[in-house]
């Protein structure tokens, strides 16, 4: 073995160690966690696939469950949409001011989400809130907004929406700026529209690239937390409780530390699934 050979896998020992530590270590602590009823104060009892079993019974688990593919359902498909339309409006050629609008748009997601659920509260906010204001004037009235058990959950996937736009036209603009322009002149010359060019030509070759947002948009989508937690306080689990809220609840308010863990294996489970579900859909298209 060369001295380069070895240098180099002394430096990737390092990237490696810490990956395993930090992130591969404690999926298999947590694991094992899963197995155990253990309230961190006595002694951890081995109880297996007990929780597991008992959360498929779980009226709150279920209802967690709902809630959670209810906001991926309204929230990755729309937020793929705007991100492609802003991003296709933006490379247009008529549009002045482009690295403006990419900032504008892009500004929200390299912000905190716990900065902006806090200035979406004020947004929501009956008293004073913007929004209350906005429709009183337009005749609307006032609402609760997210102390409404009907209107919480929209209410938090809206602000989300908002969050993830920027995000998506980004990587849509990536893409976009990727095609070819000969595709584009061809249709031209057959005498395609800009639309037909759009629904053949832009649409078809962005699918990787869609395929990637719709992945990491489920991913993100099903770990919600910081903006329900923060906008309804917990106070209304019926309506905004999600699968990693539940799994908050379990594991720091009752302590139930086995029984959180395999609320998280499920999330990981469901993810999973989903994932490899849409790849081999992709590639079945393909």
């Amino acid at each position: 073995m060369s001295y380069k050979t070895r240098y180099a896998l002394l430096f990737l020992a390092v990237p490696f160690l810490l990956f395993t530590l930090f992130r591969n270590l404690p999926i298999v602590i947590a694991f094992i966690v899963s197995l155990l009823d253990w309230d961190i104060t006595g002694k951890p009892v081995f109880v297996g696939f007990r929780h597991y079993i008992a959360l498929l019974g779980d009226d709150n688990f279920r209802r967690a469950f709902l809630n959670t593919v209810y906001y991926v359902a309204g929230t990755v498909p729309l937020s793929i949409v705007l991100g492609l339309l802003f991003a296709a409006l933006i490379e247009a050629r008529f549009i002045r001011g482009k690295a403006f609008f990419r900032t504008v748009y892009f500004l929200p997601v390299v912000c905190s989400m716990v900065a902006i659920a806090t200035v979406w509260s004020w947004i929501y906010n009956p008293m004073f809130g913007l929004l209350n204001q906005l429709t009183a004037r337009i005749g609307l009235g006032r609402h609760n907004w997210v102390a409404d058990p009907y209107l919480a959950l929209p209410c938090i996937m809206a602000m989300s929406v908002w969050k993830t736009i920027g995000y998506n036209m980004i990587i849509y603009i990536a893409g976009l700026k990727a095609i070819p322009s000969t595709y584009y002149e061809a249709a031209s010359i057959d005498g395609a529209s800009k639309t037909r060019s759009f629904l053949a030509i832009t649409i078809p070759l962005l699918r990787p690239v869609t395929l990637f947002l719709v992945i990491m948009g489920v991913i993100n989508s099903f770990q919600v937390f910081d903006q329900v937690f923060i906008l309804s306080q917990g106070q209304l689990q019926d309506s905004t409780n999600v699968l990693v809220f539940y799994l908050y609840h379990k594991g720091f308010n009752e302590l139930s530390l086995g029984y959180a863990s395999a609320i998280g294996y499920y999330i990981f489970l469901v993810i999973l699934g989903i994932t490899l579900v849409q790849f081999w859909l992709n590639r079945r298209h393909e």
